[in-house]
């Protein structure tokens, strides 16, 4: 008996933001691979996002384990991204009142619960 060696393609493609995303899904490989390193199984991950085909998550952890590298670096650098954006959009005058009523509404929750 013979298999068929066929090689895997990689499912991604890029987005408008700079980023990768699985093809035919608005799912961002940050995602997949960001689940898998918190431990989630690829089954899991596809219950999660269930426009995802388990197939595709797997390539993409492929991918990941034999490129870490690479991989990580783009995860660092995305995540650097974001926070910047978080940063940009918390410094805007009404995110200030809305983030400062949050802290007063969480820090009465904390005072309420201590014995």
């Amino acid at each position: 008996m013979t298999f068929p060696i066929q090689t895997l393609t990689v499912p991604f493609e890029a987005d408008e933001a700079g980023g990768f995303k699985i093809k035919g899904t608005r799912i961002p490989i940050d995602n997949i691979l960001l689940a898998y390193q918190r431990g989630q199984t690829p089954e899991q991950i596809v219950q999660d996002f269930d426009v995802l085909r388990l197939t595709d998550v797997y390539a993409t952890i492929a991918y990941y384990l034999q490129n870490r590298e690479e991989v990580e670096a783009y995860l660092a650098r995305r995540q650097a991204e974001e926070e910047v954006i978080k940063q940009e959009i918390l410094a805007q005058p009404h995110m200030v009142m809305l983030r400062e009523k949050w802290m007063k509404l969480k820090q009465r929750k904390t005072d309420e619960d201590a014995p």
